[in-house]
């Protein structure tokens, strides 16, 4: 693995979301760790491509909203790596992970995604899925409409439940439900708790 293209990447990625303490760049930092952590020793992964994927999977929010980062990032990452001579089916490889970190992906197709999409898909989904999805859910809500009924906070108290499972049961890699489960049973636990008081 090129350690010059990696770190040219993130001094890149870093640069263009805000620089060291913008919560975006923070957030891929988290991402690059996660990924770290989460690529197994057993299973092929190209770690060079997974690395370039972490750090310039978020880039195309420098130029835009959330909805098709991912779009933008994958452009902005394949001219970023062309422009260093790398060859064009490994600069694919990157954007094609990238592409696939924002949405899930099921039936037949969820096999085909290569180890490097699945483990960067899970890094940047690992903190929602550890409750943070339904604490966002609950939250926005709050904001929203902060007089809610009864039966409208159940209502909220069930869609938070459903969209907390639907985060951790997207997640692709054995290593990553094992390192959410905690903090998802404990989201569980606290939506049952406010649903039996209200």
């Amino acid at each position: 693995m090129s350690m010059e293209l990696a770190d040219a990447a993130a001094s890149w990625a870093r640069d263009l979301l805000g620089g060291e303490e913008s919560p975006l760049w923070l957030h891929v930092q988290k991402v690059v760790e996660l990924c770290q952590q989460l690529a197994p020793s057993t299973t092929p992964v190209d770690r060079e491509v997974l690395l370039l994927a972490a750090y310039l999977h978020d880039v195309g929010r420098a130029t835009g909203t959330a909805p098709g980062h991912e779009q933008r990032s994958a452009q902005e990452a394949r001219r970023f790596l062309a422009g260093r001579g790398i060859p064009p089916q490994r600069v694919e490889r990157v954007a094609q992970a990238i592409l696939a970190h924002v949405d899930p992906v099921w039936g037949p197709e969820r096999e085909a995604l290569s180890m490097e999409a699945r483990i960067l898909y899970d890094a940047d989904k690992l903190q929602r899925a550890s409750g943070l999805t339904a604490l966002d859910v609950l939250w926005q809500a709050a904001r929203e409409s902060p007089d809610q009924s009864p039966a409208a906070f159940r209502s909220l108290l069930a869609r938070a439940r459903r969209h907390q499972e639907d985060v951790y049961g997207s997640l692709y890699t054995d290593r990553a439900r094992q390192m959410a489960s905690e903090g998802y049973r404990a989201a569980l636990n606290y939506i049952d708790a406010l649903s039996r008081l209200i």
